[in-house]
């Protein structure tokens, strides 16, 4: 059995087509053999016979469909192959931002200062919920110097909703609070965290929180 050149895995059986075609026609004066006969091969000497004329229009037409079956067959694959590929970087992106949001919040209330730092970008901005706004992760790190070297705050979130949008970007937010019982300290704000994914990796290069309790 033959088939056509197709991608690897791909072939398409010629006689599948082949078998459709209609009784031949033999050429005047000769007579149809008997069952199982094998026709006589088409010639320059016989091409014009109705019968072999007949025979390699047929031929040629299940090889042209055979191809065209197959390029369509290998376009599905191939389109098949690419949303697989998709789909599998896009679920390895979900779980690396899913370990950088969780080290970010997790590294504040831990006073982790070098992973808080390492999973915001350079040019971060942050915006308090009392309104004071730090552009840039070293003013970030300044003004959160007392909260890394005294640690006695004690910082909780429960997440609301995230928005993933594939390696590119996401926002997450949280209702958070932020205590400091010595001091009988009790901050709650609604705190809005956006990421991008650059160079391989998810960084947070936002975050705002809009004050809902306080008590000092």
């Amino acid at each position: 059995m033959r088939s056509a050149t197709c991608p690897p895995g791909v072939q398409v059986p010629l006689t599948v087509v082949a078998s459709r075609r209609p009784a031949p026609t033999f050429p005047a004066g000769r007579k149809r053999g008997p069952p199982g006969a094998v026709w006589p091969v088409c010639s320059a000497t016989t091409t014009r016979a109705g019968g072999c004329q007949m025979r390699r229009a047929m031929k040629h037409l299940a090889w042209g469909t055979a191809v065209s079956v197959c390029l369509t067959t290998g376009a599905a694959a191939s389109a098949s192959t690419r949303d697989a590929d998709a789909e599998e970087r896009n679920a390895h992106c979900l779980r690396e931002f899913d370990a950088t949001q969780r080290a970010d919040m997790e590294s504040f209330r831990d006073f982790d200062a070098a992973t808080f730092r390492r999973v915001h970008a350079d040019d971060a901005v942050s915006i308090y919920p009392t309104g004071e706004r730090f552009t840039g992760i070293d003013a970030i790190m300044a003004a959160a110097a007392n909260h890394f070297t005294r640690k006695y705050a004690v910082w909780s979130w429960t997440e609301l909703n995230r928005r993933v949008d594939g390696c590119r970007s996401a926002v997450i937010t949280y209702d958070a609070t932020y205590d400091i019982p010595k001091y009988e300290y009790h901050q709650r704000a609604l705190t809005v965290v956006t990421y991008v994914y650059e160079r391989g990796r998810w960084q947070a290069v936002m975050d705002q929180g809009t004050l809902l309790e306080i008590s000092s």
